[in-house]
């Protein structure tokens, strides 16, 4: 079973950027053809940046065009006025940006159209890499900036589009590990009667499953609401332990409540249709989170914040890590996409919390700060988009999005 999961890392990162292009003139003889745009020449140019907003990445963008060019161009808000030549950078109204946006779902794209150059993303964040990829293969590249002068092929082409976000992930492929999240609350379970202490939580994209434990650890049950935050079931009260964490498996429908300390091996699945209990099931291997990867049809699994251990789908271990970092930070849950693995850590102040992140041999990646005073115990992606669920009151569930933006490292 080796085989069954390694690998198709390898595969799902080569192909982590599903449509890149570059694309340089050529002659029909097949030799390389000069026609070119010329931006700057000597200090000068008769090309203007006009941008979709006053605040974030067009600032930093004009010193970092000024720095690498010698060249201080006309500039301004894109509705304020209008050049024959411009660099259109962010998402603007002009129709040249749409028409170059057009057919990318979520990425970026920069390229010639008409007398517009057009550096932009489908939001902020993916402008912010458009940008950080412009500074780095056409401003730092003798190819295209030459003493002054940017002279760029006429039908140079950088795109990337994905049809599935995975934002957290396609920023850290691209080498980004410092970013900001947005946080937004989208759902409360509160529980019920003593059953009111969150834990886990899991989500097919259409509903959301959280399970809850009174605090003596011997009942539990497992809630189901719609994505509008609606409840539309409930288990009956099951002994599940500490119920450190739960997670979906959307090939077979199952949830599975991960006991946790008390009896670290033995997982409560339920049928994710109508919450019905199965019968306990013991696995090799000590549980304290749990996450199922359906782009690869196994679980990640962890105990005590200590190692990372890959599963097969019937729980047989097929490889397993140590884990290198040293937060100081509470363990909890764990969450996975198609790229990496997510240990969200709570401060034992619960100031703030943290996610850890992991590729999947096991290699530590970043430390991402999810800036929210409660305690967070899990979290999970999907839909396009990441949550993680937090104790406070029952269980409250939060979309967190990550916003990226352009800074010029002078």
């Amino acid at each position: 079973m080796l085989k069954s999961i390694l690998p198709a890392a390898g595969c799902l990162l080569a192909a982590g950027i599903v449509s890149v292009a570059i694309l340089s003139a050529c002659s029909k003889d097949g030799g390389a053809d000069t026609q070119s745009i010329t931006i700057t020449e000597g200090g000068q140019s008769s090309w203007a940046i006009a941008y979709d907003k006053l605040e974030g990445n067009a600032g930093e963008f004009l010193e970092a065009f000024a720095s690498y060019t010698g060249c201080t161009p006309l500039s301004y808000l894109e509705g304020s006025q209008q050049n024959a030549k411009e660099i259109l950078v962010g998402k603007t109204s002009r129709q040249e940006t749409k028409e170059v946006l057009n057919g990318i779902a979520h990425g970026f794209k920069i390229a010639f159209h008409g007398d517009k150059l057009v550096i932009a993303g489908t939001d902020d964040t993916w402008t912010a890499i458009a940008l950080y990829e412009f500074e780095r293969k056409v401003l730092k590249s003798a190819e295209y900036l030459d003493g002054g002068n940017l002279k760029i092929p006429a039908d140079y082409s950088l795109s990337e589009s994905h049809d599935d976000p995975q934002t957290i992930a396609r920023l850290l492929n691209h080498g980004h590990t410092e970013f900001a999240f947005t946080t937004e609350k989208v759902m409360t379970c509160a529980g019920e009667g003593a059953v009111k202490v969150a834990q886990g939580a899991a989500s097919d994209g259409t509903h959301v499953y959280f399970v809850l434990r009174n605090s003596g650890d011997t009942e539990a049950m497992v809630f189901k609401y719609d994505m509008d935050g609606q409840q539309v079931a409930k288990s009956e009260v099951f002994n599940g332990g500490h119920c450190n964490d739960m997670t979906l498996n959307t090939k077979t429908s199952t949830l599975y409540v991960a006991h946790g300390s008390a009896a670290p091996k033995v997982l409560t699945p339920l049928a994710a249709d109508n919450l019905s209990i199965g019968t306990d099931v013991s696995i090799s291997v000590g549980t304290g989170a749990i996450s199922y990867n359906a782009s690869r049809n196994c679980y990640a699994i962890s105990q005590g914040g200590n190692n990372l251990v890959l599963c097969d789908a019937d729980f047989k271990k097929v490889q397993s890590y140590s884990r290198t970092d040293d937060t100081g930070y509470t363990a909890q849950g764990m969450g996975t996409d198609d790229y990496f693995v997510y240990f969200p850590m709570s401060s034992k102040s619960n100031t703030d919390n943290i996610l850890v992140v992991y590729d999947w041999y096991g290699t530590y990646v970043a430390t991402l700060k999810v800036d929210l005073p409660l305690e967070s115990e899990s979290m999970f992606y999907a839909g396009g988009n990441y949550y993680v669920n937090f104790h406070s009151g029952g269980a409250n569930l939060y979309r967190i999005t990550p916003v990226l933006a352009y800074t010029y490292d002078s």
